[in-house]
């Protein structure tokens, strides 16, 4: 079951696949990469050339941007816990994950939160072909490049990782410093607050929600974010202003809105826990329209290791 820690990286590169060229240039120099690379998101989906169990968590091709020719795709791998099989998987990443974007070479990069987890990971795997061992490229918290003049997405990366310490008052700042720098819209902005959120102890998240509503940040997490539902409310208000008056209409749409937000919150950490909804609870969540308790469900939500945990029973 992918834990919100597990996919918290995968969220970040999915929003910015060029960071994966300032890791690997801050990270391994030896690459030797062209002047001019960029990143975009590639096949992860090897089932084609694999069995179907083969199945990347994700895939980042990079292109000579003078050329426009591919030169290298990086598999990237989060990992929290020593799994015989997806190592022993890692070497047909690397293989099929050539054929199947049209590279001419391929490596593995593991992401690991855990230092000791990533002493295990380093181990070379042996495929016993001459010549064919895997030596997995790992970088966890004691080998992630300092932060120090890197892009905010390199530094958000950094903290879905652990490689910030959230719970110093200086993680706090530069991690959300970050995430305002990013300039990513309103709903790629809540993705990223929510992920950091979500790899934060209890104690670190709280700091950080308090954080995000001082004047400092306020703009951003809070004017941003409402924004972002009260986007969806004038939508939804406009509709209803038709039949019930404009005036009205747009108060309810402004309220739905900031419901149908934070649903839609609660929902994706859900599935980034890797929990299921049943029929009752999707019932309840889609029925609900009181932001208070969409607020209580969404702070279990990150912590939670099952939705009856969420929900209670029902």
């Amino acid at each position: 079951m992918p834990s919100l820690q597990h996919e918290a990286p995968l969220e970040v590169i999915r929003q910015q696949p060029a960071v994966v060229v300032e890791l690997l240039r801050r990270a391994l120099p030896q690459l030797r990469l062209p002047d001019k690379v960029t990143g975009v998101l590639g096949t992860a989906d090897l089932t084609q050339i694999a069995p179907a169990q083969y199945l990347a968590d994700t895939v980042v091709v990079l292109t000579d941007q003078q050329t426009g020719k591919p030169v290298l795709a990086v598999v990237i791998e989060p990992q929290g816990r020593d799994r015989k099989t997806k190592k022993a998987s890692w070497p047909v990443y690397v293989t099929t994950a050539i054929k199947a974007n049209k590279v001419p070479r391929a490596i593995l990069v593991v992401l690991c939160w855990d230092p000791r987890e990533a002493d295990r990971c380093r181990q070379v795997i042996a495929t016993g072909h001459p010549g064919f061992d895997l030596y997995p490229i790992v970088i966890d918290p004691r080998t992630f490049p300092s932060p120090e003049g890197a892009g905010p997405y390199l530094t958000i990366l950094a903290g879905a990782t652990r490689a910030i310490d959230l719970a110093t008052p200086a993680g706090r700042e530069t991690i959300l410093t970050a995430i305002e720098q990013a300039g990513a819209g309103h709903a790629d902005t809540a993705a990223l607050t929510t992920i950091i959120l979500g790899v934060a102890d209890a104690g670190a998240r709280r700091e950080l929600e308090a954080l995000m509503t001082s004047p400092k940040f306020h703009s951003t997490f809070v004017d941003g974010l409402l924004q972002q539902g009260e986007e969806r409310g004038l939508e939804k208000g406009l509709e209803k202003g038709l039949e019930q008056g404009l005036e009205q209409g747009l108060e309810q749409g402004l309220e739905q809105g900031a419901v149908a937000s934070r649903i839609e919150d609660l929902i994706k950490v859900i599935r980034a826990r890797g929990l299921d909804l049943t029929k009752a609870q999707d019932k309840l969540v889609a029925s609900c329209a009181d932001l208070t308790q969409l607020a209580a469900w969404f702070d279990r939500a990150l912590d939670a290791k099952t939705t009856d945990e969420i929900f209670g029973a029902h």
